[in-house]
C-alpha cells in the first residue's frame, strides 16, 4: 500500500501538514519498518513505525500470499496525536549523553529543515539551517523578522569565509581550537565572490547573517558542538547552522532546559538536554569579538579568561590595532604577570 495523503490541520502550531506514507508489506522475517515523513510550517517530524505482519495489504516480494489489514488508524487521529506532542528530547530520561549519536540526530533534524535546541557553554541555543527555520526561531523569541542571526560554525568555516591576516587566524585558532573557548568572531567576508556556503543561501538568509561587509561566526566548543560542526563541515551541500539564545527576546540566557519558556520549546523539533551548562554563573551570552579591529563588542561569559589569553599571548596584535581590552567590572582579575625567564 503506497499513498501520499494530504491533511490540513487547524492547529496554530501546525497549520498545514503533508503526510507521505509508504507502507511496504512484511517479509517472513517479521515486521517491516515504514516511514511517514511529515512537513509543516512549524514542524518537521520523521516517525518510524514498525508494522505487525497482518497490517500490510500487498503481497511480499516473491510471494503469492496477500495480507489483509485487520485494523486501521485514522490519519486525522495520527495528526492530532503528533500535534499534541512536544519536541523529542535526547538523551531520554535516565540515559547518559552519547555525543556521537546525539550529534548525528541533531544533524539529521537540521538537514531536514528542523529547529533544534542545543547545549553550549554559554547557554542553550535555538539552531536551524533554513530560512523557514529562521522564521520559526524569530517567532519563538518574539523577534522582528528582519533581525540578524549569527552562524554557529567551526574554525574551518571561519577560515574559509572570513578575510583576516594569518596572525589573526592564529589568534582565533589558539582561543577556540587549542583552549576550547566559544568566541563569536566578527570579520569581513568577500561580498563580491561569495564562498560557496554563502552563495547557496537565499537572499533573505544572506542578508540576515551578514551586516554590511562583515559576518559573525561563533566558533563552537565542547564535544557535542564540535561533532555537530564536523558533520556540517563534511556536508555535501555545504550546510550552515544559524543560531541564537533559546529564550524569549530580552529575558536572558537559559542554562537548563527546564528554564526555557514553553512557548520557545513549542517551536523546536528536537531538544538536546545536557543539563546545567558550564558558565551559568555569569548569566551572559558569549564573547563577541571584532578580530580585524581587535575590539570586544560584547563582554560575555568568561571574558576575563579571553582577555588574559590575548594580553598574555598576543599583546602585539592588540598594540598594532591600537586597541585595548578593558577589565570586566564584575569579574576583574587584574593583569597577567610579565613572563619570567628560568634557568
Amino acid at each position: 500500500m503506497t499513498g501520499v495523503p494530504e491533511v490540513n490541520s487547524n492547529s496554530d502550531r501546525n497549520p498545514e501538514i503533508k503526510v507521505c506514507a509508504k507502507l511496504p508489506c512484511p517479509t517472513s522475517n517479521g515486521p517491516v519498518a515504514s516511514s511517514i515523513c511529515m512537513t509543516s510550517v512549524h514542524a518537521r517530524l520523521s516517525i518510524l513505525i514498525a508494522l505487525p505482519p497482518h497490517v500490510a495489504s500487498d503481497p511480499a516480494e516473491g510471494s503469492s500470499e496477500t495480507f489483509k489489514p485487520q485494523h486501521t488508524t485514522s490519519l486525522s487521529v495520527l495528526v492530532q496525536t503528533i500535534n499534541s506532542m512536544g519536541p523529542r528530547v535526547i538523551p531520554e530520561p535516565g540515559n547518559v549523553p552519547n555525543v556521537s549519536q546525539d550529534a548525528q540526530q541533531a544533524y539529521w533534524a537540521l538537514q531536514s529543515g528542523g529547529v533544534i535546541i542545543a547545549p553550549t557553554d554559554v547557554g542553550y541555543a535555538l539552531m536551524t539551517s533554513t530560512q523557514d527555520g529562521v522564521q520559526r526561531i524569530f517567532a519563538a523569541k518574539g523577534r522582528q523578522q528582519g533581525h540578524n542571526i549569527g552562524i554557529i560554525g567551526t574554525y574551518q568555516q571561519h577560515r574559509q569565509m572570513h578575510i583576516l591576516p594569518e596572525s589573526k587566524f592564529e589568534l582565533t585558532r589558539v582561543l577556540t581550537e587549542d583552549m576550547g573557548m566559544i568566541v563569536g568572531i566578527i570579520a569581513k567576508y568577500n561580498s563580491k565572490k561569495l564562498h560557496p556556503r554563502l552563495a547557496a543561501l537565499d537572499n533573505n538568509t544572506l542578508s540576515q547573517v551578514t551586516k554590511g561587509d562583515t559576518i559573525s561566526i561563533a566558533v563552537a566548543e565542547g564535544p557535542f558542538l564540535r561533532e555537530l560542526g564536523r558533520l556540517c563541515d563534511d556536508d555535501p551541500q555545504g550546510m550552515l547552522m544559524f543560531g541564537t539564545s533559546a529564550n524569549v527576546t530580552g529575558q536572558g540566557q537559559r542554562f537548563r532546559i527546564e528554564d526555557v519558556e514553553p512557548a520557545v520549546l513549542a517551536y523546536a523539533d528536537l531538544v538536546v538536554d545536557y543539563g546545567l551548562q558550564k558558565w551559568h554563573m555569569y548569566d551572559r551570552g558569549g564573547v563577541n569579538f571584532d578580530a580585524e579591529k581587535m575590539q570586544v563588542l560584547r563582554m560575555g561569559a568568561g571574558y576575563e579568561v579571553f582577555r588574559d589569553r590575548i594580553l598574555r599571548w598576543f599583546p602585539q596584535l592588540l598594540e598594532e590595532a591600537g586597541g585595548s581590552l578593558e577589565e570586566d567590572p564584575e569579574h576583574g582579575v587584574g593583569l597577567p604577570r610579565p613572563p619570567t625567564r628560568t634557568g
